[in-house]
């Protein structure tokens, strides 16, 4: 974090304050307008007409690449067009960001120019990070303990990881003695886009468990036997969080194998929106790799198309999988985006797209019937 009494003006001032964004994007960090640090962090106010949208015209036409940040507004109540302006700047999978043919970085204390070798260590280091949610989500999807070829219906499986993950960055929120009543609350606080459908995530706080590498719940304490509706949730003390649902899908009596299509998008949408409130309440600002898989699919159709609508297509492969990198903003203020990307090409196949209760999970409305 860093604070200023106020910006100055011109040309000069323009490239300092787009330094100082470029050097928040590596780590994220937020910059405070209307705070005096050389006469002890006195509060003063700075006329606010006009300040937001001038720093958002920098981060987008001085950086390179162009940033996109955040803005939260303190008016005092004497004058509402003085007050604080905070500006945040999420964690950027494109930093290092260049100002005047310089890449920048942040220090304990102030910004600085980085050398050759530190940019080129950045870079590496984002590369690696980019295939990570795929090899998570094999590896979840391996610990499914009831596989393929006994698996009889269609498994979810979600992942969220923070990018990059930090080692222990859970551990001030869950490593307390009261753990479990954490985790509840953190699983009370979840959007839920549509409480008809069921389970739900909070299925999974039946059996609650602390694992070698974080924290484990589940709605039945040993793995089933069969398939029903097991829900498991794992979180990481590093931050990742994981779902498995073995309810996907079912055998009908009259309608044969289908996937209960709502129901996995409502739970992607859960777990987006845990991710989000992990996310605050670490105060983590950068991007987050979703994965979503749906495995023993193939010959299913629509449950949707089953029971209400006619038509619809057979699935004809044994899984569907998408892997996406979410903004912070984008899961903060609208998380059916996430979720729309994760999913769509799932909705279309089956064709249920265009269906009321699909685009009601994603925000959307349409007269049209699939």
């Amino acid at each position: 974090m860093d604070v200023k009494r106020e910006l100055g003006k011109g040309e000069p001032a323009n490239k300092e304050l787009a330094a100082d964004l470029a050097s928040f994007a590596v780590d994220g960090g937020r910059l405070i307008i209307g705070v005096d640090e050389a006469n002890n962090f006195a509060l003063t106010p700075t006329p606010l007409p006009g300040l937001a949208e001038r720093i958002e015209s920098v981060a987008r036409s001085r950086i390179e690449e162009p940033l996109v940040v955040e803005f939260s507004t303190i008016r005092t109540d004497a004058d509402p067009n003085r007050g604080y302006l905070v500006v945040t700047v999420p964690m950027s999978p494109r930093a290092p960001h260049m100002v005047g043919n310089r890449y920048w970085y942040r220090g304990d204390k102030t910004k600085y120019p980085l050398s050759d070798p530190e940019v080129e260590r950045l870079i590496d280091l984002r590369k690696r990070w980019e295939p990570e949610a795929e090899a998570l989500l094999d590896a979840w999807i391996a610990r499914d303990p009831i596989a393929a070829p006994e698996q009889t219906n269609a498994h979810l499986f979600v992942v969220c990881a923070p990018v990059p993950r930090v080692d222990d960055a859970l551990l001030p929120l869950l490593q307390v003695e009261s753990w479990q009543a954490a985790l509840h609350e953190l699983v009370r606080r979840v959007e839920r886009p549509d409480k008809t459908l069921s389970p739900d995530i909070s299925q999974a706080l039946q059996h609650l468990t602390r694992r070698p590498n974080g924290w484990g719940a589940r709605s039945r304490e040993r793995p089933p036997a069969e398939e029903r509706n097991l829900v498991e949730l794992e979180i990481t003390e590093d931050g990742l969080l994981q779902l498995m649902h073995l309810g996907a899908g079912a055998r009908l009596p009259e309608s044969g194998l289908v996937v209960y299509e709502s129901a996995c998008l409502a739970m992607v949408h859960e777990m987006v929106s845990l991710a989000t409130i992990v996310g605050q309440e670490i105060r983590f600002l950068g991007n987050w790799d979703i994965g979503v898989a749906i495995t023993g699919l193939r010959g299913s159709r629509s449950y949707l198309r089953a029971v209400k609508y006619m038509g619809g297509t057979v699935y004809n492969e044994f899984s569907y999988r998408k892997v996406v990198r979410a903004t912070r903003p984008e899961m903060q203020t609208k998380p059916a985006i996430a979720v729309a990307k994760l999913m769509a090409r799932f909705t279309r196949a089956l064709g249920v797209d265009g269906a009321p209760e699909i685009l009601a999970l994603l925000g959307q409305t349409s007269d049209k019937r699939p």
